[in-house]
């Protein structure tokens, strides 16, 4: 067992690349403070084994790619105690529109939300919730929702 502590402080940003692995051992811990960000992009993976532990406090924000799928839970994983429990996650998704994209009839949760250079995105009957619950963070100084519109299109 290494018994190491991986920190996420509030206001924080930590990202997982595209086929990269985050992965937490026996002995080992994950801590995510309120309005702290873990980001997992593509395929990328966080993975916690047998014996590691999650502590992962109400406010914290967890933004993936391809929600759940980046996250793999092995039996015999630990929660700390007083922290939230994985199926409790709200995990917003890192959006990227590079074409021409209609959302209709559909919620979506995203943490960034980016409508590239020539790019165009139609919302109707939808809603869009941005971040987990992102309003009480900006008390701890996280103000970052870019939406892109250089050469953009964005319709409502």
């Amino acid at each position: 067992m290494s018994k190491s502590t991986l920190l996420l402080k509030t206001s924080s940003r930590f990202e997982i690349g595209h086929k990269a692995n985050l992965v937490i051992n026996a002995g080992d811990t994950l801590k995510i403070q309120p309005c702290a960000t873990l980001i997992i992009k593509g395929d990328g993976k966080l993975i916690v084994n047998i014996g590691g532990v999650l502590c992962i406090s109400n406010g914290a924000i967890i933004a993936t790619d391809k929600g759940m799928a980046n996250i793999v839970l092995n039996p015999g994983y630990k929660i700390g105690l007083g922290f939230l429990p994985p199926h409790l996650f709200r995990v917003p998704q890192t959006t990227e529109i590079t074409g021409t994209v209609t959302w209709n009839n559909t919620i979506f949760l995203v943490n960034t939300l980016t409508i590239n250079p020539g790019a165009h995105l139609t919302v109707t009957n939808s809603t869009i919730i941005f971040g987990h619950d992102l309003s009480h963070c900006a008390d701890h100084g996280l103000r970052h929702i870019v939406l892109s519109f250089v050469r953009s299109a964005f319709s409502i």
